[in-house]
């Protein structure tokens, strides 16, 4: 943790320094704006891009169509749902963390039972706002079993 505390420390001391070097320069004041604004949002997007790359659960903001559950863990005093999601897209699972829902929560410790606490198919959609803060960004989670027959003979 206290490396993303060094890396932010850098990142937003770097931010400061061009963004003054950019006010001081004899550049006109559009192509100024222009610059000081790429470098806004290039470092909250790089930030936001660094919890991917940390062995952190991150937040969970993409769909899934067909996705393995392998397992969950509620957390109702820090009001969150930790997941741990396997892609067919992906070699490797990942690991979530979800704002807690009573509905979602309750759906997720039925599956656990159905399936007698082994992995299961399920489909996904979120609805986030990739402009909110990081742990804000989820307006809600859906999700449900995805049923799959057998092929026939």
């Amino acid at each position: 943790m206290l490396a993303h505390w060094f890396l932010s420390a850098v990142m937003f001391t770097a931010a400061i320094a061009i963004g003054v070097i950019v006010i001081t320069s004899k550049m006109n004041m559009i192509s100024k704006v222009l610059v000081i604004a790429a470098l806004v949002f290039s470092s909250l997007f790089t930030y936001r891009a660094l919890n991917d790359v940390y062995g952190y659960p991150i937040v969970l903001q993409k769909n899934f169509d067909d996705a393995l559950v392998l397992s969950h863990m509620l957390n109702k005093e820090k009001k969150v749902i930790h997941m741990w999601i396997k892609s067919p897209d992906e070699e490797n699972p990942r690991s979530y963390t979800i704002p807690y829902e009573e509905k979602l929560a309750s759906f997720l410790e039925r599956m656990r039972h159905k399936h007698k606490g082994k992995p299961y198919r399920a489909k996904i959609e979120t609805q986030s706002n990739p402009m909110s803060p990081l742990k804000q960004s989820i307006k809600r989670v859906n999700m449900g079993e995805l049923i799959i027959f057998p092929s026939k003979l």
